[in-house]
């Protein structure tokens, strides 16, 4: 199965390491959270369908417990993640974006740990505007590059990592 994860660029330069293309690679926890990209609640309308979709999975899940209040959820029998928010069912089928979560000691436990294989990394632009003096807020979303190593970021860029994870990983 390829996993979508999306990482906030300073995640990495302090506490995952590195991910490069075609190599194992490790996340310490992943939160599934809301479809939409954290920024866009107020360019929703302006953002394309290919936009608003890219990087979220919609997968069948089973819910095995919690944590700190929040639903834990084995997803396509494979891996266990938090949700952020509740399911409110035992099984179903669930939408969201997978984040990377590495700061949440909370969160740190092994069964959370998602390993696999790099298949492809997309370093995601933003732009962004002034929404009062020396406030930076994300308002637009280019398209996605094509890299190698998720060292070739800037630091404004979101990271979409594609994990192929198999049982067992």
């Amino acid at each position: 199965m390829l996993v979508p994860i999306w990482i906030a660029p300073w995640e990495l330069a302090c506490c995952q390491p590195e991910a490069q293309l075609n190599e194992a690679w490790e996340a310490l926890a992943l939160v599934l959270g809301d479809p939409e990209p954290w920024w866009a609640s107020g360019a929703r309308e302006a953002l394309t369908p290919i936009q608003l979709n890219l990087g979220v999975v919609e997968v069948e899940y089973d819910h095995v417990g919690s944590i700190g209040g929040k639903d834990l959820l084995r997803i396509a029998g494979l891996l266990t993640v938090v949700s952020e928010a509740p399911v409110g069912a035992q099984q179903g089928t669930v939408r969201g974006r997978l984040r990377l979560e590495a700061h949440d000691e909370e969160l740190q436990l092994p069964a959370l740990k998602c390993r696999g294989n790099v298949r492809r990394i997309q370093r995601v632009p933003l732009i962004y505007t002034e929404t009062k003096p020396r406030h930076w807020y994300p308002c637009w979303q280019l398209d996605p590059v094509e890299v190698a190593s998720t060292v070739e970021r800037a630091e404004r860029d979101e990271l979409l990592i594609e994990l192929e994870v198999t049982p067992g990983a």
